[in-house]
């Protein structure tokens, strides 16, 4: 069964075919490594932002909650970006 054949039967049922969403799990703290010692901050501006409970590390905002983790896990922080 092709991709337009499963759509278009699944538009028959009343269903529509979404993409899934990819699942981020955290990676500890890039600066002290603590794990799960963050909080979910939101920038008024920008969206969602983690801090490390334990050395107040900031990543950088994102637009989404799993793009708010990849920036975490990639550790790119303000401090960084303030340089």
């Amino acid at each position: 069964m092709t991709y337009e054949e499963l759509k278009a039967e699944a538009d028959k049922l009343g269903y529509g075919l979404i993409k899934r969403k990819e699942y981020v799990k955290f990676k500890p703290c890039p600066k002290c490594g603590s794990t799960g010692n963050r909080d979910c901050w939101y920038h008024s501006s920008v969206g969602p932002f983690y801090v490390c409970k334990k050395c107040r590390w900031k990543a950088k905002p994102a637009k989404t909650m799993a793009a708010a983790k990849r920036n975490w896990n990639d550790g790119i922080g303000y401090e960084e970006d303030a340089k």
